[in-house]
């Protein structure tokens, strides 16, 4: 019994390979706004090129490269319960930058 209740510990631990919880959430919260930036711009962003742009720009932001973003996304998504939650987290960073944005566009 001990045996098995380590190795389900174990599973629920963070490689160190794969993204931090904290900064996932943010990439992500960050993709999805980069998504309806796209939206927006309407036909002319819908080119693969511009959409590669933007998601580009946001994994250089946060210093990762698209394999390691991949691997970590792949993590998160097998397990649903940390994957739900963190999406619940991506939320509140996306009103957060809202939030942040209405105020610097209230600035004189």
């Amino acid at each position: 019994m001990l045996t098995l209740a380590g190795c389900t510990k174990g599973s629920d631990e963070i490689p160190p390979e794969v993204i931090s919880r904290d900064s996932m959430v943010h990439i992500m919260a960050m993709f999805h706004i980069a998504e309806a930036r796209i939206m927006f711009a309407g036909s002319r962003a819908t080119l693969p090129d511009v959409r590669m742009t933007y998601l580009r720009e946001v994994l250089a932001h946060a210093n990762v490269d698209t394999t390691r973003f991949l691997r970590s996304f792949d993590f998160y998504a097998n397990k649903p319960a940390l994957f739900a939650s963190m999406y619940e987290d991506v939320i509140v960073d996306i009103s957060k930058q809202q939030a942040e944005a209405r105020k610097q566009n209230k600035k004189p």
